[in-house]
């Protein structure tokens, strides 16, 4: 599964590649369209790991449904054997028990995952923001480049004038 998984994330980083490469203007994708792209495959993904974690938590728990009844039906042939007391006591232990350390694995899981979409989170607004700083860094650098050259035209202009004034 995970091969197959490779295989349709490496087929659509070559076309998000081809389409960013291309020598025409028109056909080429722009970076907010690649950006759009890109959150889209992540929200896809952020939604399959969801959806695969709640349906791997509803067949632990119809799993534990029947461990249960299974573990109820050994306590009461245990509790026909060994007498009501002492079959009671262990049940409630081994219930108690079972219970604390089936919650501490899904708090663990719950935990693994709400850091993952963080740090999936934490990568697209990376990107964003990078994207932002490069656009403000090459206007700014434009802007200055504009002043830089009118700033020469008006410097020429002027020894331009003053030569014709001495000639």
């Amino acid at each position: 599964m995970q091969e197959a998984a490779v295989a349709a994330m490496d087929t659509r980083l070559r076309a998000v590649l081809r389409n960013c490469l291309m020598p025409d203007r028109q056909t080429r994708w722009k970076a907010s369209f690649v950006l759009a792209f890109v959150q889209e495959y992540f929200a896809r993904v952020i939604q399959a790991t969801r959806k695969a974690f709640v349906q791997r938590r509803r067949f632990r728990n119809i799993q534990t449904g029947l461990i249960k009844i299974q573990s109820l039906a050994r306590g009461y042939v245990a509790k026909k054997s060994y007498g009501v007391r002492k079959a009671m006591r262990t049940d409630l232990a081994t219930v108690k028990i079972q219970a604390a350390f089936r919650g501490f694995l899904e708090r663990q899981k719950y935990q693994r995952f709400q850091k993952n979409v963080q740090k999936a989170q934490a990568y697209v607004l990376q990107r964003q923001q990078r994207r932002a700083y490069l656009k403000l860094k090459q206007d700014t650098l434009r802007l200055q480049a504009y002043s830089k050259r009118y700033i020469a035209m008006s410097w020429y202009q002027k020894v331009k004038d003053q030569k014709q004034n001495l000639g």
